[in-house]
């Protein structure tokens, strides 16, 4: 399988009143091909978007952004989040995390929160989750989530080998395919964040590390 690295990014990887910059053109030098970055959160923009974005058309590298998805987002902050994203290379991205959302969650006010989001940009959504986050809210998976794809946080444990050189090197890790939350395949797996720790010279803080999966992007 077709694989390309990309990374994820938000105000955590640097600000405005911590200079230098993050430089994504280091990013390129990683081999990244794609950077999808934090856009909202409720109606808050992330400090960092127009940076992120601005630097990813200048450098021609495929973007896109996500909303961060709390209990109670409705379709306003959807179309909101949507429109900002409408120019973007690569299809939105809904995070779902219930750290935050807490464990009552209505499934389909948050499927009414996708479709807005697609009715605004015109492209499907994918959903950002992990089996710690989706399981616990969904014991039993929605039939809806058959025509979304999946973008899944998982991360393996390091071996004692593993060297920040090796950070792309999966055999560097204690597996290979990622666990999937209740109700999803693998052919609906787009992208993969195998780890939260990862580097990118001149990002602030850690980033992360994910791989691409272009074919099942269709």
């Amino acid at each position: 399988m077709t694989t390309e690295k990309m990374i994820d990014t938000s105000k955590w990887q640097g600000n405005y009143q911590a200079l230098p910059l993050p430089n994504y053109g280091q990013a390129i030098e990683e081999g990244v091909t794609r950077v999808i970055m934090k856009v909202t959160q409720g109606y808050l923009i992330d400090s960092m978007f127009t940076y992120a974005r601005g630097e990813c058309e200048r450098l021609d590298i495929d973007w896109s952004g996500y909303h961060f998805w709390v209990r109670g987002d409705g379709t306003r902050s959807a179309r909101a989040f949507g429109h900002l994203v409408k120019d973007s290379v690569m299809p939105p991205v809904i995070d779902f995390e219930p750290v935050l959302t807490g464990s009552i969650v209505n499934g389909e006010l948050f499927h009414d929160f996708i479709s807005a989001v697609e009715d605004v940009t015109q492209k499907r959504p994918w959903i950002y989750t992990g089996v710690g986050y989706w399981n616990k809210v969904f014991p039993v998976a929605p039939a809806w989530i058959e025509d979304y794809k999946l973008w899944v946080a998982g991360y393996p444990n390091r071996r004692a080998t593993w060297t920040r050189e090796k950070q792309w090197d999966m055999s560097f890790y204690t597996y290979q395919i990622p666990v999937l939350p209740i109700g999803w395949s693998l052919e609906q797996l787009v992208a993969w964040q195998f780890t939260s720790t990862g580097y990118i010279p001149s990002f602030s803080n850690n980033v992360d590390l994910d791989w691409y999966y272009p074919e099942k992007d269709m």
